[in-house]
């Protein structure tokens, strides 16, 4: 499995930004977007924890996209707010906060909190894999090519789902037969075979994401796509801290 991916959630860039760095910098797999931006970055960026703010100037209530995010998958969510009264963390508890902290918070607390959560949920390393447009779900059991879902059968799945963990690395036949059926000697045609299949079934765009590197293996990669997980939308978007 790859490291948790945090997505954090927040008006202010003097707060987001940091925090950011600080979790890349500590190999978690971290982006940032405005709240306006919040439903379209969850989808895209698939998170296993996101730190949400509360509320800010203008109205925006943090529960209301607490309900979205949950509507939409299952991240942990932690909740930051200038509000320490009770009635503000019941109302975080109460749409399904893992934690609440009070801004201005220590950075290295928060990250130590935010770490907890991710273990205590067994969530420390990541269920979900990129390689550009191609995203898979191991907890989900699902794939995704350009936000177009894909049907895979167990094997094809499982056969995939290596190669994403590994994205941009060149997997040997022997090792994918280690990783995917277990075998420490066995005809490496059979990953040729099944690499042709799994091909076939992603279809002829997302096909090309499997590379043959001859005499050696297999990689998956996104040729000419950045994939880091704060690729901007024009507006506010993801955001590079």
């Amino acid at each position: 499995m790859g490291s948790a991916r945090i997505l954090v959630i927040d008006h202010d860039a003097g707060a987001r930004d940091p925090l950011v760095r600080a979790l890349n910098d500590r190999g978690y797999r971290a982006a940032a977007c405005e709240p306006a931006d919040a439903p379209h970055a969850a989808r895209s960026f698939r998170p296993d924890l996101v730190v949400l703010e509360m509320v800010h100037p203008g109205g925006f209530a943090g529960e209301d996209l607490a309900r979205r995010l949950h509507a939409g998958s299952d991240p942990l969510l932690v909740f930051v707010s200038s509000e320490s009264s009770v009635k503000s963390r019941l109302a975080a508890f109460d749409v399904g906060a893992d934690d609440y902290v009070t801004k201005p918070y220590d950075l290295d607390e928060l990250v130590a909190r935010l770490r907890a959560v991710l273990r205590r949920s067994g969530r420390l390393g990541s269920a979900v894999s990129h390689a550009g447009r191609l995203v898979v779900d191991e907890r989900a059991h699902t794939v995704t090519f350009a936000d177009t879902p894909r049907e895979l059968g167990p094997t094809d799945f499982a056969l995939l789902a290596v190669l994403a963990r590994h994205a941009g690395q060149v997997m040997s036949k022997p090792k994918l037969l280690r990783l995917v059926w277990g075998y420490d000697v066995y005809n490496e045609n059979l990953v040729v075979v099944r690499v042709s299949i799994l091909r076939r079934r992603l279809g002829p765009d997302a096909a090309e994401l499997v590379h043959t590197v001859r005499g050696v293996g297999y990689v998956l990669r996104d040729d000419g796509f950045d994939d880091r997980p704060w690729r901007g939308s024009g507006r506010s978007g993801f955001t590079q801290p």
